[in-house]
């Protein structure tokens, strides 16, 4: 039987991001994600995330390499925020995860952002 990250929140020691694992499948890998980020251009958003992984290396064991993808569009695509979050879940269920944005508007504006290397602790 393969041990899985666990469901729940895992919040950044600089309390400004939330990961919350709602789903992981071992069949894929593929974990469902809802994330909070309490700062961006367009300011504090909350999304699900469209990609999540977690990758094992030894089969029923953490750790787990793991990724999260997060695009924040509106309707009208008047801008685009993109996270992507990086790392590993440890065996004492913490994220150690590196964070990296970029964001575009309509008028051509850019910004490109290193979100810190952070850990995550269920909260």
């Amino acid at each position: 039987m393969k041990v899985l990250p666990k469901i729940g929140k895992f919040v950044s020691e600089d309390r400004n991001f939330t990961i919350e694992i709602t789903k992981a499948d071992p069949k894929n890998s593929d974990l469902e994600v809802n994330y909070k980020a309490n700062f961006s251009p367009k300011g504090a958003f909350t999304q699900k995330a469209q990609k999540g992984h977690f990758y094992h290396v030894r089969t029923g064991k953490a750790p787990f390499a793991m990724d999260v993808e997060v695009i924040n569009r509106p309707e009208g695509h008047a801008y685009c925020i993109l996270d992507n979050w990086t790392g590993v879940y440890k065996e004492d269920n913490t994220l150690w995860m590196e964070g990296a944005r970029s964001f575009v508007n309509e008028n051509g504006e850019i910004e490109t952002l290193n979100l810190g290397r952070l850990k995550f602790s269920l909260s």
